[in-house]
């Protein structure tokens, strides 16, 4: 059973929206995240398919902390005892000389036994402190079947794509049914879940500097009016009732600034103009509540 469901990461998230709107955007740290999140979404499918729900606990994204230290775990499993899994989408032919890991290529990059044993470590320490006497296992899981990783000496806590099957076949075996403790255990780390990262590395950005319009759902180019009930997509050719994408949008708005009221003009602006002023407030006060009055009026 899934106890800690994985979100889009908050950094993710805004990078997707600010992309097509911010000149100049990082699209190689947007790639590294969003290739990193599809690793993580592809180890999920793997592990629930494989994993009867009744007999484990899973918790993905978690962000904790442990004597000043913060570190985040990419998918934890309860059952008996904790396996961490540090989970890697690395693709193309990688090589390991004196502990070194390297591209093909010979470009240095950080050995991931190095940040496993340190979140291990930090993860046995918050267990102590919480008064929780589990066993820990810690693994580097390699899910994309285009990895291959040469001169890599043995090492027990790596978990190469050809292993994975087997791997999860013995935990299943030695599995037994969760019980009360084992949730409330479960229950009381996902309480140490932290929800706002430091980590995070994001664009300075304002109103001023985005492009206004609605982008399509699949090409994330902007829309054009089609009619008075659907928007359209000149490059790929989908087309979108007004009111889900206007709702849409409003949600991009949002999540860029948390702190601007939702407003018929707000939004009309942000929409680009492209849908009528009456249309934008008919969906605001169908699908909001409206606070305030007169020029005063916004929508929560």
């Amino acid at each position: 059973m899934i106890l800690k469901q994985r979100s889009i990461p908050e950094e993710l998230l805004i990078l997707r929206y600010l992309r097509g709107r911010l000149k100049d955007l990082d699209e190689d740290h947007l790639k590294i995240l969003e290739k990193g999140f599809a690793g993580e979404l592809q180890w999920d499918t793997i592990v629930t398919d494989a994993l009867t729900s009744s007999r484990s606990l899973l918790l993905n994204d978690l962000l904790l902390t442990s004597g000043g230290q913060m570190f985040q775990i990419d998918s934890l499993l309860l059952s008996k005892k904790f396996t961490i899994f540090e989970v890697k989408n690395y693709d193309g032919e990688y090589f390991v000389e004196n502990d070194r890991w390297y591209t093909i290529t010979k470009t240095e990059i950080q050995n991931p036994l190095i940040q496993l044993h340190r979140t291990e470590t930090a993860f046995r320490r918050l267990l102590r402190d919480l008064g929780i006497h589990i066993p820990v296992e810690a693994y580097v899981v390699f899910v994309n079947p285009e990895f291959t990783l040469f001169h890599a000496p043995y090492h027990p806590s790596i978990l190469l794509p050809s292993q994975l099957k087997r791997f999860l076949q013995k935990i299943k075996q030695e599995t037994c049914e969760i019980t009360n403790k084992d949730q409330m255990v479960a229950e009381k780390i996902a309480s140490c879940h932290l929800k706002k990262s430091p980590y995070t590395r994001l664009p300075c950005y304002s109103y001023e500097d985005l492009d206004k319009g609605i982008r399509c759902g699949c090409c994330e180019r902007f829309l054009f009016p089609l009619s008075q009930s659907y928007v359209y997509c000149e490059i790929c050719g989908g087309k979108e009732p007004v009111e889900a994408a206007v709702l849409r949008n409003i949600t991009e708005y949002q999540t860029l600034f948390p702190e601007k009221l939702v407003t018929t003009i707000g939004i009309l602006n942000w929409c680009g103009g492209i849908v009528s002023e009456k249309v934008i407030r008919r969906i605001l006060k169908k699908n909001y509540n409206t606070k305030g009055s007169n020029r005063h009026t916004h929508f929560v």
